[in-house]
């Protein structure tokens, strides 16, 4: 631990973060790129809803 401490004087009281940085990082990496692709498909979702609301509308207008 002396040794990360060594090596990084600025960060030395913050070296006993080291292990979940380096053991959790993947995880979460992981669980952020789940979130993105499920807000992407909630909004690819929110956008085809709206595309065919907007559809019908001009169509029931023009009739």
């Amino acid at each position: 631990m002396s040794y990360f401490a060594f090596l990084f004087p600025i960060t030395s009281h913050y070296s006993f973060l080291l292990p979940f940085i380096f053991y959790y990082f993947p995880l979460l990496h992981c669980y952020f790129i789940f979130l993105l692709t499920s807000f992407s498909l909630i909004v690819v979702i929110y956008l085809s809803f709206l595309f065919i609301v907007v559809f019908f509308i001009c169509i029931t207008i023009k009739n």
